[in-house]
């Protein structure tokens, strides 16, 4: 049994690979079953190892690393270290496997995998007098000084002084600790992404504090960044970065088709984030695990093997339509892409590859990201629209999740 999501693309891909293994293995039969995504998904696939009728080869996604940790995964590092000749570990981009590498072992393989870039609209610089932004992350130049400077250039006001076109935002401030990881902090210490159990969390941090300073600063000193002060001139139904009223957006590489399939009326391009203290954001990692408790492992391997292989991520950058995994597979997505971006082949390659270089793992890293960034948008989000200070609201977080991590770990110990 293999457990999926119902999406239209997902349930195409999986029943496409299920087809061609069954041809390639007419001994094994693929059973197929499918539940809605989100969190309803992760608690069907609970249900199903409670009622015994674990599948044996689920994708993984919702709380990722949470089904690690619960035991529901099996080690695959001796079916790897078996297999090593036939697997080509070092396709595997950058930053892909490592994720799901706990302890040593090895309890995923990745299907898609992509890093964070800013979308760029090329025709605002242009109108702006602006320079484009180096393709390389490998570079000095395009600092968060760049950003703000660009950003008093990129903002237009109508003739009332309301907002036509404003310079920038990022997804995910709220919920994600990648804001922080730009100006040299982090959320966790080295034990929690070692075993992908967090004990603490550091929100109320000098780097997060000067990190959510720094983009307050955007939003209400400069006034560059959507903020609740924003008077807009003009209205939009899609997101206003599709719309030609954002100059910039900070968001995850796979966004591109979301761009793409708009048909916006302007060039674009994907481009480094701004450097702070470094240039680190965050990755986007889905995989795949065998269930610890199949009772057909090896069958399990041989169809995990073939759907993330190269022939079966080039189906998923065909069908599914986001970044898959492999180096060799990714030429396929960036084929179907490199029609609507102001970028060759080559230069969305060295994008993509940098965004995972630079890039590092948040939810495919940690668990019990639910509970985490439920308490963080209550906290943020109010911190962000500028109604409680920076570090009140990272002290009040700090200090709520850490008491949820303390109950989740008394929980795990009267269970044991």
């Amino acid at each position: 049994m293999v457990y999926h999501r119902n999406a239209t693309a997902e349930t195409e891909w999986f029943k496409r690979i299920a087809a061609e293994f069954e041809a390639m293995h007419p001994e094994i039969e693929i059973q197929l079953v499918s539940a809605p995504g989100g969190l309803g998904y992760s608690e069907r696939l609970l249900l199903l190892y409670g009622s015994g009728q674990a599948p044996d080869v689920a994708f993984n996604t919702a709380d990722k690393v949470g089904h690690i940790v619960m035991g529901l995964a099996l080690d695959l590092t001796p079916f790897i270290e078996r297999d090593r000749d036939q697997l080509d570990l070092d396709d595997f981009l950058p930053g892909s496997l490592e994720p799901w590498n706990f302890d040593g072992k090895q309890m995923s393989l990745p299907l898609m995998a992509v890093g964070s870039h800013l979308f760029v609209n090329v025709d605002h610089l242009e109108q702006a007098g602006l320079p484009r932004l180096p393709n390389t992350w490998e570079t000095e130049a395009w600092t968060w000084d760049d950003l703000v400077e660009y950003g008093k250039k990129l903002r237009r006001v109508d003739s009332q002084g309301r907002v036509i076109q404003i310079a920038v935002d990022f997804g995910e401030m709220d919920t994600s600790p990648a804001l922080t990881w730009l100006f040299g902090g982090d959320w966790f210490d080295a034990e929690a992404y070692r075993t992908g159990i967090p004990r603490r969390i550091y929100l109320n941090t000098p780097e997060a504090i000067a990190a959510y300073e720094a983009v307050l600063d955007l939003k209400f000193e400069h006034q560059i960044m959507p903020s609740p002060i924003t008077e807009w001139g003009v209205s939009a139904n899609v997101h206003r970065f599709i719309a030609g009223q954002m100059s910039m957006y900070a968001h995850g590489g796979y966004w591109a088709n979301t761009v793409r399939s708009s048909s916006p009326s302007f060039r674009w391009v994907i481009a480094p984030i701004p450097k702070a203290v470094n240039r680190t954001w965050r990755t986007y990692n889905d995989p795949m695990f065998i269930s610890s408790a199949t009772q057909h492992p090896d069958e399990a391997w041989e169809f995990l093997k073939f759907a993330t292989s190269r022939r079966g991520l080039e189906l998923f950058a065909q069908i599914w339509g986001f970044p898959p995994a492999r180096a060799s597979a990714m030429l396929t997505w960036v084929r179907a892409i490199s029609d609507a971006l102001a970028m060759n082949e080559a230069e969305i390659m060295e994008q993509i590859a940098d965004g995972m270089r630079f890039g590092r793992s948040w939810t495919d890293s940690i668990a019990y990201t639910h509970d985490i960034r439920t308490i963080t948008t209550k906290h943020l989000l109010p911190m962000l629209d500028g109604k409680v200070s920076v570090p009140a609201a990272l002290d009040a977080a700090e200090r709520e999740i850490n008491a949820r991590l303390a109950e989740i770990a008394t929980s795990q110990e009267a269970a044991e």
